[in-house]
């Protein structure tokens, strides 16, 4: 999931969880319980539209970004 929302940040810019388990392929419930535990560990927010608030949207944190920027980086060395 966070390698997903590092992938299209800046394509989507309001991606909401129905989004990203299509993207995933992962169950909503697998999805919702990984979300609150990456949301825990401060790798991603949830927030919302403001014509919507009901709609919960996903980004990456500064955290998160920096992590999965640093994976990135380290698969090109080899």
């Amino acid at each position: 999931m966070l390698a997903a929302l590092f992938a299209i940040e800046g394509r989507e810019p309001q991606v909401n969880i129905t989004r990203l388990t299509q993207l995933t392929m992962i169950t909503m419930s697998t999805a919702l319980r990984w979300l609150t535990v990456l949301e825990r560990k401060g790798l991603i927010e949830r927030g919302s539209i403001e014509s919507d608030e009901r709609l919960v949207t996903l980004s990456l944190t500064s955290e998160g970004r920096e992590a999965m920027a640093n994976i990135f980086s380290g698969l090109d060395s080899d």
